[in-house]
């Protein structure tokens, strides 16, 4: 049984995070600093948005909504924040206010 993770029982910085991308809903975020895990909002990160004429490109409906569970890319996503701890992620890809591919430099030992 998985265990839902609601908006709500995220840090404040996270969930500011969240309503964010919810905002962008299609484009990407760049040079996002991460912070023990955190994300860094101050300075903002560079977003850069994709619209599509004759498409939806407003905000989700959930960016105006205080609590909701997340789905699996997010938690997916903050996990991985969780691992970094420390850094920056280049580019994050945003599709329905969600993360789906980000890129960050990696020390992998040989």
């Amino acid at each position: 049984m998985q265990i839902s993770v609601m908006k709500s029982n995220l840090s404040a910085t996270r969930r500011r995070f969240v309503e964010l991308l919810q905002r962008v809903v299609f484009g990407r975020v760049e040079a996002l600093h991460i912070r023990d895990g955190e994300p860094v909002l101050e300075p903002p990160p560079r977003v850069i948005r994709r619209i599509k004429n004759g498409g939806c490109n407003s905000p989700r409906r959930q960016a105006d909504v205080s609590d909701f569970a997340l789905k699996q890319e997010w938690v997916e996503f903050f996990n991985d924040l969780d691992a970094i701890g420390d850094g920056v992620i280049l580019s994050i890809e945003v599709a329905h206010g969600l993360p789906i591919v980000y890129e960050f430099e990696d020390v992998i030992p040989i």
